[in-house]
């Protein structure tokens, strides 16, 4: 085995970790085969903050003892390549189940995207929550890590998912609340600037796919403070405005003006923003990485 070429694969929790998984395990059976060591870090079964410290120090000793040689397949680019498949693949199960009229599988289908409870929802507000999960995660799975490999290399991409895993699995609730007050609070800190960085570049693809980008940017500006989080509602309020439609979760926030109203076809329009946005960041990402 090539001990001097080591690659490292994340999983990470977000939007369909099942498919993460069974790529991961793909990639690390052909690149062993290749004769590479592989390790492959699954942060979804860290169920606590002692477990994943312990796994971050384990990604250290890692890092340290295959210096100076190149760690293979960066974080930053491999979580993004699987956080931007697994959103497709809910994205476009959510349209198929909704086009088929099976509410109760789309209901289910939700789960894979948001923590919203699904149950009472009816289509069009199913509908509402993918585009709004679809724009959401774009800055948190895939921007956001993109954003900190460029700027911090691979320890700012494992130090931004460490927070953002803790903030997920922990929030402000339950027994490690006083830890979860921390890393909600950082993680709303790094998401500050990727989160803008997403609206614009979410401007920038709805504008070449002949989307009402000034609609978008009024949207945008008018309605991005309505969500308690200081992040979420950028992109949320910028595709709001780009589709013409109205996203809401009864109670918290509204972003957008129903125009037209939320179909199933729409959830295919968002995607296929995001899908560029996607390209068009790692274009950038690529760019400022050679120099």
């Amino acid at each position: 085995m090539n001990a001097t070429a080591l690659r490292i694969l994340f999983v990470v929790p977000g939007v369909a970790t099942g498919h993460s998984m069974v790529f991961a395990r793909r990639q690390a059976e052909s690149l062993t085969a290749q004769g590479f060591a592989v390790e492959v870090f699954d942060l979804r079964s860290r169920t606590s903050p002692r477990l994943l410290w312990s796994e971050f120090q384990r990604f250290r000793m890692l890092v340290g003892k295959f210096r100076p040689q190149v760690i293979h397949a960066h974080y930053g680019t491999v979580t993004a390549m699987f956080a931007a498949r697994a959103l497709g693949d809910a994205a476009r199960e959510m349209e198929r189940a909704l086009h088929a009229g099976q509410l109760e599988r789309a209901r289910s289908g939700l789960r894979s995207l948001c923590s919203r409870d699904p149950s009472q929802l009816s289509e069009p507000e199913l509908v509402g929550a993918t585009i709004e999960s679809v724009a959401e995660n774009a800055s948190d799975s895939f921007v956001a890590p993109l954003f900190y490999y460029v700027l911090l290399g691979l320890p700012g991409a494992v130090a931004y998912r460490a927070v953002n895993t803790l903030d997920a699995m922990v929030g402000y609730r339950g027994r490690y609340e006083y830890l979860g007050k921390a890393s909600a609070r950082l993680d709303d800190l790094l998401n500050f600037i990727p989160a803008r960085l997403t609206a614009l570049a979410l401007l920038l693809a709805g504008a070449l796919l002949g989307k009402n980008v000034r609609a978008g940017l009024s949207i945008w500006h008018r309605d991005a403070r309505t969500t308690a989080s200081p992040n979420a509602g950028r992109p949320m309020a910028a595709m709001a405005g780009l589709l013409g439609v109205r996203l809401e979760k009864a109670g918290h926030y509204a972003l957008g003006d129903a125009r037209i109203s939320l179909t199933e076809p729409l959830i295919g329009d968002a995607w296929r923003v995001v899908r560029l946005t996607f390209a068009l960041t790692a274009l950038s990402a690529l760019a400022l990485a050679a120099r």
